[in-house]
């Protein structure tokens, strides 16, 4: 990851082009021919793909968000007093089931 900061803020490579990841991984000694292999193909593209709908349902417009019991969200950095909050609602939810 420190690598792939590394390029793109201080090299200014576009890390969004699948060949300059590719590149970057064969720096840390992975072969090229399966990282071309996984990053051209569609095997973990569906899982965010579908859970894209879910995001947008849930209100999630930022980052990080965080989910409490698949109802109750909170977007952007908060207080852990916040957090906390939020773990203890969608507790009592549970609670009162």
């Amino acid at each position: 990851i420190d690598s792939i900061f590394e390029n793109y803020f201080s090299h200014g490579r576009d890390i969004g082009k699948r060949s300059i990841l590719i590149d970057i991984g064969v720096e840390f000694g992975f072969e090229r021919n399966d990282l071309h292999k996984y990053f051209y193909n569609d095997k973990d593209t569906l899982e965010p793909i579908e859970d894209n709908p879910n995001s947008h349902d849930l209100d999630i417009d930022g980052v990080p968000a965080f989910i409490f019991d698949k109802k109750f969200t909170i977007s952007g950095a908060q207080d852990a007093n916040v957090l906390e909050r939020m773990i203890n609602i969608a507790e009592e939810e549970l609670i009162d089931l």
